[in-house]
């Protein structure tokens, strides 16, 4: 088991309309290099345009990996962090050519949760790993 206190950035992409996201700087966790990216509603074209807000995150791993590993992840609040939340577990395997998870629900309580934390500049919460329990040899 891994967590570690992340801190999301506000970044901006350079296609046109702009969109916003977040990411954190690289982070280790099973001798391995990971970031976490988070996107408003799922990369809509105008997020700012809708009322029902939602914040979706993906773990991406940055170092290479030889053989598959099961990983277990979620987001939970921070120990000073005021952030409504309903922690879920999700689960992906990460290969060689997969080093990105699926979008996962940031699981925050509703859209005004969503709105004030992106009112703030930068947000923290507490990320969680698990190595699954069934992890593949070299060998077949």
């Amino acid at each position: 088991m891994a967590f570690i206190e992340l801190r999301f950035k506000p970044l901006r992409s350079n296609e046109s309309p702009r969109k916003l996201f977040f990411e954190t700087s690289r982070f280790s966790a099973f001798n391995l290099e990971w970031i976490v990216k988070t996107t408003v509603n799922n990369n809509e074209r105008e997020p700012y345009r809708s009322s029902a807000r939602v914040i979706t995150y993906q773990l991406i791993l940055k170092t290479k990996i030889y053989v598959p590993m099961d990983m277990d992840f979620f987001a939970g609040k921070g120990p000073y962090s005021n952030i409504r939340m309903f922690p879920q577990v999700y689960k992906y395997t990460f290969t060689e050519f997969n080093t990105t998870s699926d979008w996962n629900d940031l699981s925050l309580i509703d859209s005004d949760e969503v709105n004030r934390l992106l009112a703030n500049y930068d947000f923290n919460i507490r990320f969680f790993m698990f190595l699954g329990e069934k992890q593949y040899s070299l060998q077949n």
